[in-house]
């Protein structure tokens, strides 16, 4: 139940499932898909929480059967450009499809827009292994059809660190200690921090999601555990983050 004012009751679908986004670059034509991010939105594990801006992500060759990935571009994002084409407002560049994928595989469409996803661009850039500028000039001149995106191998997994009290209130200026302790190759995009440094130590600052840590791996079981290594070393006043990213999927795999 969403609704009820003046006698009257509005009944909603519970979704539940997997939350999928799908960014691809579109010429007019052709649509060409970047690697697909599983995202966790909600602030805490199991999500449980309000709805946020994104909490973190996966992402890995396997996330989706080849057959489902084909299935929401055509439902979604090549039906988008081919409504815009027949209206002669062809689109020429990034659109971001989240969906939500049932147990029996339905599709729920939640959003589309045209922009990058945060943080799931953060997450589905370091398994691209084709150029990005090859794909960008490729949009711009309408000849994406020449360009063969390939993925890595490789599982991603990235978190979001908050201060405490997002999304509705935030601390700010608490010093962040560990980030010179992280293990080579690990990725850490900062949203909310500030220069100069105190003592030595990088300030939070800003709207509440303060860092994106990401990590790569062989599988789910070595990137997730390599995640969570590096996020046990950082620290800041009020620090907060899911610890249950990637914990689905990697219980699909002991499973199967």
């Amino acid at each position: 139940v969403s609704e009820v004012s003046n006698g009257r009751v509005v009944l909603e679908e519970y979704l539940s499932g997997k939350e999928i986004v799908i960014m691809a670059f579109a010429d007019g034509h052709d649509v060409v898909p970047l690697p697909v991010v599983r995202s966790y939105r909600h602030l805490h594990d199991e999500d449980q929480g309000p709805e946020t801006s994104g909490m973190g992500g996966c992402s890995s060759p396997t996330l989706l059967s080849p057959e489902l990935k084909e299935r929401i571009l055509e439902t979604v994002l090549r039906s988008a450009t081919s409504i815009l084409a027949e209206g002669q407002r062809p689109y020429r560049g990034l659109l971001t499809a989240r969906v939500r994928i049932t147990l029996d595989e339905e599709i729920r469409f939640l959003q589309l827009t045209t922009r990058v996803s945060d943080p799931e661009t953060q997450i589905a850039l370091p398994r691209l292994r084709t150029r990005l500028m090859d794909l960008l000039t490729a949009t711009v001149a309408g000849r994406l059809n020449e360009v063969r995106v390939e993925e890595s191998d490789e599982v991603t997994c990235g978190a979001v660190l908050v201060s405490q009290g997002y999304p509705r209130w935030f601390t700010v200026g608490g010093p962040i200690s560990g980030l010179e302790e992280l293990d080579e190759g690990t990725l850490v995009f900062h949203g909310a921090t500030t220069l100069p440094r105190r003592q030595g130590l990088l300030p939070t600052a800003g709207v509440g999601r303060i860092l994106t840590v990401v990590v790569r791996g062989e599988d789910m079981i070595e990137a997730r555990g390599r995640l969570y290594e590096n996020l046990e070393r950082i620290h800041f006043q009020g620090c907060h983050y899911r610890r249950d990213i990637g914990r689905a999927d990697l219980a699909d795999i002991i499973i199967g």
